[in-house]
Parts: structure tokens; C-alpha cells; sequence
């Protein structure tokens, strides 16, 4: 009667063991952010309320989650979701002036916004769009608006999720027209841009000011809502981030100017394979200077070529927390890409189902056996 307890007991610790175990990996696996905001609505709407919309690429469940503003206000959170979700009149302040938010979960931070503000009672927000908040025309419950478009540029209405702080596009409305002038173009070796190898990226750039220049470089998945799915090395700290990293003063004025930067694609897109684009960002003093964008053939490394680039785990790699989570993937109705992690987790899952129904035949075993003995 013991060992039957005994064997109870170890079970009974299994099934609850593995349940927290697959809750923790279905949490890890989800994609989560802020991503949309309106902090000062239009007066004349019928339900003129403050939201946030939240997403996530998988289901999650956002119990013990929380989120806190600038002045350290929570709102706590207690559901689960996926896609997107609307939380209206959250229980913190969303000040139209020098206001952040911050999304938790039950032991550590997950995503921060920048610091944004919205003075005019209007139907725009501050949209989440691949590393960067863009102040647009409400897409509530909709894709968000990243077109980068040519005023955006003028009106300062685009502003870096690596950078803390900024404005919104009521501020800083000097125009420097010689900025406006600056060109950067791309140059590569189609042969180079191989799906599991490093590859070098030539960024030429014209009509610079005296001014030390950031670069951004990054390739998005364009079948994904243009999802980041590569990564920059960093040459000064020697390691890899991922490619919503500036890389700073590494294009000069006045004139022309141009570098190689090295890139590789992310691990879980080692098999991508097909034309997608390509983006370069410039920055001075935190201010988009000049985007450009083009389109680049990922190719797959044929049998017995030796390919002159380096290996793909030349350097070590450091991954920022935050980093990961400001690379997550758009808002998206349509069916979403499931990451290598996400397969694996259905290996998981099927393996663990497999020694459940192990266990539970052993019980059922053991305790018919005990019966006889019994009788």
C-alpha cells in the first residue's frame, strides 16, 4: 500500500511538474509587445478613451503581468490572448507629455516604449513598426502603418525604439535641407548572401554634412509583415546584435562616405530562402537622417562550394534580452510563421504526452497487480 502511495505521490509531482514546465515554455515561446498607443484621443469621437494595444505572435497567458507608465503607476494584467488585444482606460496615467510605458511579467521587464508624447486631440497614435515608433493615423485592431513615407523625415515623426527618449512631431520642426539631400545606396556580391554564412553589406553615402553618422542595417522577412530576421556585427565590442542596433560614427562628413558592415541572418532563419528587402537607416544625434531600402536574394549554399565569407559561429554571441523582444514579429490576421523554437516545443509536447500515457499505464499495471494481492 505504500509503494502505491508512493507511486501516487511521484505522479501526481510529475503532472504538476510538467504542466508549469509547458506553461513556461509556451510563455517563452510567445512574442509579446506594446504595440500601438493613444494617448490623447479625438474629442469629438463617441468613446473618446486612452488604450493600448498589446500582441503577441502565440497564445500567452498574461497572469500576475502588469503595466506601470512613467510615474510608476499598474495596471495589472489577467487573461490570455493572441494577435492583438485593445485595454482601454488602462489604470495609468498615458500623460500626453514625456510619457512611457513598461510591460512586465510576474519577475522581470519585458518590452518599454519610448519616451513619446501627443499634444493635439486627434485620431494619430505612436505605432510600433520594427524597432521604431511612428506617429500615424489610429490602426486600432488593425495592422499597424509602417510605410515610411517622404514627411516623415520633416516632421520628426519616426522615432527609434534603441534610443530612450525623443519627441513627438510637434517638436523639433527645424528643417535642414541639406539633410533632406543626403543618399545612401547599397552594394553586395549576390553570390556572398548565402542563408547560413556571414556576408559584407557596402553602404556608400553622398552629400554628408561635417558630422559623424549611426548606421542601421537590418533584412526583414517581407512574407512576415516584415519581421527583423538578421543580425549586425558589432566591430568596436566584438559580438553580434540583432539588426534593430545602430552601429555609431561609422559614416563621416562633409561629402561622401561609405563602409562594409557584416551581416548574417538570425538562427532561426538559417533555411530562409527567397528575395526579400533590405533596409539602411541614418542617424545623427537621435534624428532619422535618411532610410533607404532595396531588395536582396537570400540564397541557399550549393553542395561543395567553398564560400569566401566567414563562419557563421565566428564570433561569440551576446544576445540582449531586450534586444530579442524589440525584433518581434508585426501584427498579423493572416496565419503566422511558426519559429524553429515553436517546432520544437511541438516535439516537446509530443514527447511528454507520449510519457504521460507511460506513467498512467505503469499505474494502472501496479494497481491491478496490488488488487490480485490483495484477494
Amino acid at each position: 500500500m505504500k509503494k502505491e502511495l508512493t507511486l501516487v505521490s511521484l505522479a501526481s509531482f510529475f503532472f504538476i511538474f510538467l504542466f508549469i514546465f509547458v506553461l513556461t515554455l509556451s510563455n517563452l515561446a510567445s512574442e509579446i509587445r506594446i504595440n500601438e498607443v493613444e494617448l490623447n484621443p479625438y474629442d469629438s469621437c463617441n468613446d473618446c478613451t486612452e488604450w493600448i494595444e498589446l500582441y503577441s505572435s502565440e497564445e500567452i497567458n498574461l497572469n500576475g503581468w502588469y503595466l506601470k507608465d512613467a510615474s510608476n503607476k499598474i495596471h495589472y494584467l489577467n487573461f490570455s490572448f493572441k494577435d492583438h488585444i485593445i485595454i482601454l482606460n488602462p489604470n495609468i496615467s498615458l500623460n500626453n507629455n514625456d510619457e512611457q510605458i513598461f510591460l512586465y511579467n510576474p519577475t522581470e521587464l519585458v518590452f518599454s516604449t519610448i519616451i513619446f508624447s501627443d499634444s493635439n486631440n486627434n485620431d494619430k497614435t505612436w505605432q510600433y513598426c520594427s524597432g521604431s515608433w511612428y506617429f500615424r493615423t489610429a490602426t486600432k485592431n488593425y495592422e499597424n502603418n509602417c510605410t515610411i513615407e517622404s514627411t516623415d523625415i520633416q516632421n520628426n515623426s519616426i522615432i527609434d525604439n534603441t534610443n530612450n527618449s525623443g519627441n513627438n512631431e510637434q517638436e523639433n520642426e527645424e528643417n535642414n535641407n541639406k539633410e533632406d539631400e543626403i543618399k545612401i545606396k547599397f552594394d553586395w556580391n549576390d553570390e556572398e548572401i548565402i542563408n547560413n554564412k556571414e556576408f559584407e553589406i557596402e553602404i556608400k553615402a553622398s552629400n554628408l554634412e561635417n558630422n559623424k553618422y549611426d548606421l542601421k542595417i537590418w533584412i526583414v522577412d517581407d512574407s512576415d509583415n516584415d519581421k527583423i530576421i538578421s543580425e549586425i556585427y558589432n566591430e568596436d565590442e566584438e559580438k553580434w546584435q540583432s539588426g534593430n542596433y545602430y552601429l555609431e560614427n561609422v559614416l563621416k562628413g562633409s561629402g561622401s562616405d561609405k563602409t562594409k558592415v557584416k551581416l548574417r541572418l538570425k538562427k532561426d532563419y538559417q533555411d530562409f530562402e527567397d528575395e526579400t528587402k533590405i533596409y539602411a537607416r541614418l542617424r545623427l544625434n537621435n534624428k532619422i537622417i535618411c532610410d533607404e531600402k532595396d531588395k536582396i536574394n537570400i540564397i541557399k549554399e550549393k553542395e561543395n562550394t567553398i564560400n569566401p565569407t566567414l563562419s557563421y559561429f565566428n564570433h561569440t554571441e551576446i544576445y540582449d534580452q531586450e534586444n530579442q523582444i524589440n525584433d518581434l514579429t508585426k501584427i498579423n490576421s493572416k496565419v503566422i510563421y511558426d519559429s524553429s523554437l515553436t517546432n520544437k516545443l511541438n516535439y516537446i509536447y509530443y514527447i511528454l504526452g507520449f510519457l504521460l500515457i507511460i506513467i498512467l499505464l505503469l499505474l494502472i499495471i501496479k494497481r491491478v497487480k496490488i488488487k490480485r494481492l490483495e484477494n
